[in-house]
């Protein structure tokens, strides 16, 4: 992928085959996070039609911040940016400083502290937010830990809001999102302590209806990363 760096950028936080993903700073004004997706043919017909990720971002941080999630400004876009040859869609938002979850639980793995009083209330926090999803009927497709920043103040911001659209399968979906949360520590052979997992599922298990309960209990507990439900503690 061609990585071109836009005016004003101090680093690139992310690049891949859809997007890239700058932090950027101009004099007088505060640090913001510039997306920004190459266009082809078939990316610009559904800029068009108004379903691309950029859109469906915009879309997605909107819902977020009506039920009161903590998400980043947008300040700007989704707009058709051309330079040369190149046509891309950028979307401007707030930069949100701190640690993403999957950093926190990298630091926080080496320093021995994962099972932590901090880390507890940070994984009661996520699945706080989990549980306020459920609560409105809303999914989010791409519910990973990386997607989680904890700021200085430790509170938690959901910063990708692409893929956030409403239920239609909703013991399929918590599911869904619950197990997105445990990909990236999987992958990265990082042991989650059971006290942390039950910290993140008891906000999202509790309040469900029991019928609900007993069908995502059920499914769960076929999952080896969930520990926590391994017990009775859970029922």
């Amino acid at each position: 992928m061609d990585v071109r760096a836009p005016a004003s950028a101090v680093r690139c936080l992310k690049a891949d085959g859809l997007r890239q993903v700058w932090l950027t700073h101009r004099v007088g004004e505060s640090p913001r996070v510039l997306k920004t997706w190459p266009l082809n043919v078939w990316r610009l017909l559904r800029f068009m039609v108004g379903i691309s990720p950029p859109q469906r971002l915009v879309k997605g941080n909107r819902i977020l911040r009506g039920l009161g999630i903590a998400v980043p400004e947008v300040l700007s876009g989704p707009r058709l940016v051309a330079d040369g040859r190149h046509l891309s869609v950028d979307t401007e938002l707030t930069f949100v400083p701190g640690l993403s979850g999957y950093e926190l639980l990298q630091n926080s793995a080496r320093s021995g502290s994962l099972d932590s009083a901090d880390m507890r209330r940070t994984a009661r926090a996520i699945g706080d937010i989990v549980a306020c999803l459920i609560r409105n009927g809303t999914f989010h497709r791409d519910l990973t830990i990386g997607n989680f920043v904890i700021d200085e103040d430790a509170r938690v911001w959901i910063v990708d809001t692409d893929g956030v659209r409403r239920m239609r399968n909703r013991v399929r979906e918590i599911e869904r999102m619950l197990g997105r949360l445990a990909v990236v520590p999987l992958y990265a052979s990082i042991h989650v302590p059971a006290g942390i997992q039950r910290s993140v599922l008891m906000p999202v298990i509790r309040p469900l209806p029991a019928p609900v309960r007993r069908a995502l209990l059920r499914d769960l507990r076929s999952q080896a990363w969930v520990q926590s439900l391994q017990t009775r503690q859970a029922s």
